[in-house]
């Protein structure tokens, strides 16, 4: 198997694929996020919205909305951050980073797996159920990449 068909360099792309989205546009992925304020994913509602706090003069609601903005574009970073940290991690043959940094995406997927199904009503059940999956596949993959099941036959079979 060519050496950019691995599992890191994948994933890698996809997060920096993904961290650049927010950069772009102003509404989150649509199934993944949950929807900006006014609580729209519909870009005519947005711009209606934008309009309507620019001759309001709302200054609570705009700076809920400008918030909600940065806090988008500092999961894009992250995003960027974490496909970076896996393309030179592997890049270098650290498998071990890889693993662990595998096991820590998985994590924070099943956490937001649980905080969409608590908080995110019926389509956010939905999209918790995708968070459940992509967590378990990357723990799967971790603990493959780390070796775990030799460890645990070596050390107690």
């Amino acid at each position: 198997m060519p050496e950019f068909f691995k599992t890191s360099y994948i994933l890698g792309t996809a997060f920096i694929g993904l961290g650049i989205y927010p950069f772009i546009r102003r509404a989150p992925l649509p199934i993944i996020g949950q929807p900006l304020p006014l609580f729209s994913t519909d870009e005519a509602a947005i711009k209606k919205s934008s309009t309507a706090l620019a001759a309001t003069e709302d200054h609570a609601a705009s700076d809920l909305d400008s918030l909600i903005n940065l806090l988008l574009r500092q999961k894009g970073s992250r995003d960027i951050a974490l496909g970076f940290l896996f393309l030179s991690h592997e890049g270098h043959g650290d498998d071990m980073a890889v693993g662990v940094l595998m096991s820590m995406v998985g994590a924070v997927d099943l956490v937001d797996a649980v905080e969409m199904w608590r908080r995110g009503g019926e389509e956010g059940q939905r999209k918790a159920l995708g968070y459940l999956a992509s967590g378990a596949v990357m723990i799967v993959l971790a603990w493959k990449k780390l070796g775990l099941t030799e460890v645990i036959k070596s050390r107690w079979f």
